[in-house]
């Protein structure tokens, strides 16, 4: 959910940055942008594509379909919002897009990238205008302020996305035992996380750094060399913490607070490598936590199926998995008919009883690679991973059958049926997974829909 005191804050940004700019010189860069943004946004697509990393997210037909249309789009919104009332819609849009890049796991730095390109395109085409000189300066600085905004409007969510995540990322494995110790850790990750973005943030709002400490004294610096020796020293996550640490601390000094300080600018390269070593210190918490984790926190305490803690990194993981190997897989949701009846009918101990039995029911019916989440109160979530659409129909057929079939004592000498409604949705090769639970979302709201108790596959 959008923050209204951060739209608030990026709105009084954004007025400063179209104060400082005159009508004539944001009706040229409209009608530059109306003229060729074809050429533009197919020097963008060029460009990025051979980013051999750019083309684990999209390609040209990917470009030619879906993003050609929608960058236009952006690209004229964003040269056209200086109607105050559009503002606050146009950067809830840029929120809304960070939190996309951070569901796919969009790289930082290939976002940079991308508005890197339309910068030099458009300042390219103004360069090739019979404009007067101040015209041409005029609207090249606009250019760099209004989309080095953008650029923070969509980094930011997509930062503080990262920071909220508890367990982004973090392997299933659960072992040993250490609840404080595991709480500690998903703390140092959002204190890590936070650190970063506030670097970043920093960075792209030309801030300085000086309030900003070293990773060092940092929370997770003091923590990793002090408490840490007491509580991680035999673990081998403890040396891979310093070695880091001393890495990523020497970067960060070197190569992105002196030049800082001195008023030059800091290299994207530098920054991915900070931004590597962040992944590296986070990537060595969640092996500590991993660790520190009873087994049994991975999972639902009433039907003892993976909570939805963990749903986002094993969705993330599968769709990459899946546009590497070309492989499919299918979300189904599934949510109880009219369980409320029964809860009111025979009280919520034998509602429990009931959703234990659906979740057995549930588990026999699926393969061990698959993956069976109680996605909320009586909706349940399936991930079936390698599997064709009628094959993935088959088993969610099955499931309502079985289902159907159970008989659930009431406590009071009768027996409860239940039937279930499922939606089914294939992955489309889109790298946010949102897209494909949203799939099996309206599906579901169709099978209701419908009458219950049926099975519908999303168009």
């Amino acid at each position: 959910m959008t923050n209204a005191t951060q739209i608030d804050r990026l709105g009084h940004q954004l007025e400063l940055v179209w104060s400082q700019v005159d009508d004539e010189t944001v009706s040229c860069l409209q009608q530059l942008i109306e003229d060729h943004s074809g050429e533009i946004i197919l020097a963008f697509a060029e460009r990025i594509l051979a980013d051999e990393e750019v083309r684990r997210f999209l390609d040209l037909e990917t470009v030619r379909l879906r993003l050609a249309a929608a960058l236009k789009d952006w690209l004229v919104q964003t040269f056209s919002v200086g109607n105050q009332s559009s503002r606050a819609s146009y950067i809830e849009y840029q929120v809304m897009i960070g939190n996309i890049h951070s569901r796919i796991n969009l790289p930082l730095h290939l976002m940079n990238l991308g508005m890197s390109v339309l910068k030099r395109e458009i300042c390219d085409r103004i360069g090739r205008q019979s404009w007067r000189p101040a015209l041409m300066i005029d609207t090249v600085i606009f250019t760099h302020q209004i989309l080095d905004f953008a650029a923070n409007a969509i980094n930011e969510p997509y930062m503080a996305a990262v920071t909220s995540n508890i367990g982004y990322g973090q392997a299933l494995r659960v072992a040993l035992s250490g609840h404080s110790l595991a709480l500690e850790c998903e703390q140092l990750k959002g204190s890590l996380f936070e650190w970063h973005r506030t670097v970043i943030v920093n960075l792209f709002n030309g801030s300085s750094l000086s309030e900003v400490p070293s990773l060092q004294r940092s929370d997770l610096g003091l923590w990793i060399n002090h408490k840490a020796s007491f509580s991680i020293n035999e673990l081998p996550e403890y040396t891979t913490l310093q070695e880091i640490l001393r890495e990523a601390d020497q970067r960060y000094t070197d190569h992105i607070l002196a030049p800082c300080q001195n008023g030059l600018k800091v290299s994207e390269t530098h920054l991915q490598t900070l931004s590597d070593h962040v992944s590296r210190l986070a990537l060595a918490l969640s092996s500590v936590i991993d660790r520190a984790l009873a087994t049994e926190e991975a999972r639902d305490s009433l039907t003892r199926l993976f909570s939805r803690r963990y749903m986002h990194s094993i969705l993330q993981h599968e769709v990459a998995y899946s546009l590497t190997n070309s492989s499919s897989f299918a979300v189904l949701l599934i949510d109880v008919d009219n369980f409320k009846m029964v809860n009111d009918a025979h009280g919520h101990q034998i509602g429990d009883d009931a959703l234990v039995q659906v979740a057995e029911t549930l588990l026999s019916n699926v393969r061990t690679s698959d993956f069976v989440f109680r996605y909320g109160g009586e909706e349940f979530l399936i991930l079936l991973s390698e599997i064709a659409v009628d094959l993935a129909h088959q088993k969610a057929e099955n499931i309502r059958e079985a289902i159907a079939g159970l008989r659930i004592p009431s406590g009071t000498g009768s027996e409860i049926t239940l039937t279930v409604s499922i939606g089914i949705a294939m992955h489309d090769g889109h790298p946010d997974f949102n897209r494909v639970v949203g799939a099996a979302d309206q599906a579901l709201m169709t099978a209701k829909e419908a009458g219950k108790d049926r099975v519908v596959v999303a168009n």
